[in-house]
């Protein structure tokens, strides 16, 4: 016969107390749900180990709540796991902190889902840190977002790196700053990129330093301009030159600008042919003085054409001397007159052959006084003839004029020849004399002609 409300209400705590697991077996949930919170807290853990998951349906959140903390550990990992989570989000956190590893196998994705910042807060690291992946992934995004620093501490590399994109975006600019650098590793690249300008912005220097390259390249174009220029900086060489061209494009001037040497070095010829001219008016001489020849490669004619004469005399001897001529045919005549005496040094003959006439024309006589007798050979008859005699003259230093060849030298015209100081002059060999033509011999002083003679 079935019990009544009033007759389970009128029995004493320390009767039920004292009921036996057979004796409660014969209880139906009906019955059980009769029992008043203060009949409940009497319960002993024994007698809820034997409940049956019929029979804890009959049990309400608020039964459930007010169950002692030495009846709690009775529970089951089974009947944990069969509770309707409405049923669970009733347990106390003081009852939570009591769960055991083995309970913690029966918690489901539901149950979890259910719990309130201050329950999950009760959990124990060892609690949160022993829960799979799957259980992680029932906790909803602002959840997440409320974890305090101690349980938010206890999630594992393995529980990061299984968070769905929907939770990632629910981690707090107070989280983001206190990953780990086992739960930083733990973020894949699509987890990366699900990141908010928000979250972004609270990423530490340390942070961003321990991004490998699979997870930098997993930034958006959107994210990586967002990034501040200490950000960017603290990224690894390797982490830059995994970036695609894609995101390096995304990259403006003022970022470009910022890049710190260490970090300029890692970038890559391909994220180079990306710059746009825009960007390239931003890059740094300092950067500019770096860059490797395998770098300068990566530069199209059009960013070459960009860069100010300062920026591209910043270019050290190894990188200028490695520009192709179709990099050269992007430089201007301003930019060929304010060459700096060490680039122009750097210049090789086949780079000097490359130069149109406009260049050819605006190479500064200071430069030309400054030529090597390795780059002369590029300097031909037909050179020479587009050349002013102003330049020509800059041209015939004390060590190009013993240099010169017979075929260079008849090249020149007679104001050119005449022009000739007696003690150049001089340094003409017996062999080089002998390619004055008679209309150069014609126009020289008489004083030029006894040096020869």
């Amino acid at each position: 016969m079935s019990q009544t409300k009033a007759t389970v209400e009128g029995y004493t705590t320390t009767y039920i107390a004292s009921l036996t697991a057979t004796q409660l077996a014969g209880w139906t949930a009906v019955e059980l749900g009769y029992l008043l919170t203060t009949q409940m807290a009497g319960l002993r853990s024994t007698q809820i180990a034997s409940l049956s998951t019929a029979q804890l349906s009959g049990l309400d959140s608020t039964q459930l709540g007010a169950l002692s903390t030495t009846a709690f550990p009775g529970f089951t990992s089974t009947q944990i796991k069969n509770l309707l989570p409405r049923r669970f989000a009733g347990f106390t956190a003081d009852q939570l902190a009591l769960l055991t590893t083995t309970q913690r196998a029966g918690l489901t994705t539901s149950e979890l889902a259910a719990l309130s910042a201050r329950q999950i807060d009760a959990l124990t690291t060892t609690i949160i840190a022993a829960l799979t992946v799957g259980q992680v992934n029932g906790f909803t995004s602002t959840q997440i977002g409320n974890f305090n620093a101690t349980t938010f501490g206890a999630l594992t590399a393995e529980h990061i790196h299984g968070l769905t994109t929907t939770q990632v975006k629910g981690l707090s600019v107070v989280e983001i700053p206190n990953l780990t650098s086992a739960q930083l590793g733990g973020l894949t690249s699509t987890q990366i990129r699900a990141l908010t300008t928000g979250q972004l912005f609270a990423l530490t220097t340390a942070d961003m330093a321990g991004l490998t390259a699979t997870q930098a390249g997993g930034l958006n174009t959107t994210q990586v301009k967002v990034l501040s220029t200490t950000q960017l900086n603290a990224l690894s060489s390797v982490a830059i030159g995994a970036l695609s061209s894609a995101q390096f494009f995304g990259l403006t001037s003022v970022q470009i600008a910022g890049l710190s040497t260490t970090a300029f070095s890692g970038v890559t010829s391909t994220q180079l042919h990306s710059l746009t001219t825009t960007q390239a008016k931003g890059l740094s001489t300092t950067d500019l003085a770096a860059m490797t020849s395998a770098q300068v490669s990566g530069l199209v004619k059009n960013v070459i054409k960009a860069l100010s004469t300062t920026q591209i005399n910043s270019f050290s001897t190894t990188a200028f001397g490695a520009l192709t001529s179709t990099q050269l045919s992007g430089l201007s005549g301003t930019d060929i007159s304010a060459l700096s005496t060490t680039n122009f040094s750097a210049l090789t003959v086949m780079q000097l052959n490359r130069l149109t006439v406009a260049q050819i024309q605006s190479l500064s006589a200071t430069n030309l006084g400054d030529l090597s007798t390795a780059q002369l050979p590029a300097f031909t008859a037909t050179v020479l003839g587009e050349m002013s005699d102003t330049q020509v003259a800059g041209l015939l230093s004390a060590t190009v004029m013993p240099a010169l060849s017979t075929v260079q030298i008849a090249a020149l015209s007679t104001t050119q020849v005449a022009a000739v100081s007696p003690g150049l002059l001089a340094s003409l060999s017996t062999n080089q004399v002998t390619g004055f033509t008679s209309s150069q011999l014609a126009a020289m002083s008489q004083q030029q002609r006894n040096v020869l003679a």
